[in-house]
Parts: C-alpha cells; structure tokens; sequence
C-alpha cells in the first residue's frame, strides 16, 4: 500500500495510507504537516487512530494526528464528531473537555443495544441513566427498552447539548431482531 500523503483530485481532502489496509482522511491544507511521516493505525477495542512515532525506539512515543491538525494543548481531547478517530478533517474534529469527549461515545456492549440503558434484573425493566463526569442520575425504569432509550436522548441533549450521542443520531432505533 502507498503511504504517502494526497491530496485527492476533486480537491476536497487528502488522504494517507497506514497500516493494516487503513486510511486516514485530512484537509488540503494540512498536507504540510502530514506529509513526510511515515503514519500507521492505533487500533484498539474497536476504534482506529492515525498516529506516528516520535522518538528513538528507547523513549518512543505516539503522536495523534487528530490532535497534530487542531494544535490540540496537553490536557485538551479531541473530539471526532462522526465517532470514526481516521477522519482527521477539521469540519469532523473538536475540542473537548474529557467529560464532553465521553458524552460523544458510543453505547458499550450489553444487554441493551441502546445508550444509557441497560437490563434492571430486581425489577424486571429496563433501567435509564446518565453520567456527566462522576455523577449519576437514574432516569426511571420502563417496560420498554425503547422509551428507556427515549428518556435517555432527552436527558442527553439538555446535559451535554451538542456533544450529545443520542440513540437517534447512533442510527440505533431501527429495525433490530
């Protein structure tokens, strides 16, 4: 595979070759700072990451090209907006606290294909909650898990406003068997 880095021919972004057949997509203008490194995939419980070695190999560490494009600070996440940590294009990344970059993930495995819901074995129902930072709050049980999953979207969109990932943008309501 080709691992240098392009700029695709419509002109709307570029894109560079990593390892394990991945590509990573960037703005035209960041070329200069993508290109001339040799990048590869970070991929980790389910998630993908462009990142290069800096470094001899005695003290080597891995550099983000998500946070290299948005001049990310120490301390400071980046959030990908599309959830897919390749697309390293601006209109897809944001900075975030790690709170907020929390909030913008995708609903762990579980009984419940739904975020924020999960199987309340006492009770037999389907149990709702949030968290935002080290808080909980417990949103209700319900007899289906779709409401439960409802009453979590509503409560997202007012805690976390625009770094919500609800249920409904996560596509997650369709037809599921």
């Amino acid at each position: 595979m080709d691992r240098e880095a392009r700029i695709c021919a419509c002109g709307q972004h570029g894109f560079v070759g990593l390892t394990k057949w991945h590509t990573a997509l960037f703005d035209p203008e960041d070329l200069d700072i993508i290109a001339g490194h040799l990048w590869c995939v970070d991929a980790k419980r389910g998630r993908a990451y462009a990142v290069r070695a800096v470094g001899p190999k005695c003290a080597r560490r891995f550099v983000h090209m998500h946070r290299e494009v948005v001049s990310a600070s120490q301390g400071q996440d980046v959030d990908h907006k599309n959830h897919d940590g390749i697309d390293n294009r601006k209109a897809n990344l944001r900075t975030a606290t790690r709170s907020q970059n929390n909030a913008n993930q995708r609903p762990r495995a579980g009984k419940s294909r739904f975020k924020g819901v999960h199987w309340h074995r006492q009770s037999g129902k389907w149990h709702a909650q949030i968290r935002k930072g080290s808080l909980r709050k417990s949103l209700g049980l319900f007899e289906c898990e779709e409401d439960a999953a409802r009453a979590y979207d509503a409560e997202a969109v007012q805690l976390h406003g625009q770094f919500a990932a609800t249920n409904e943008t996560l596509n997650l309501y369709g037809d599921h068997k």
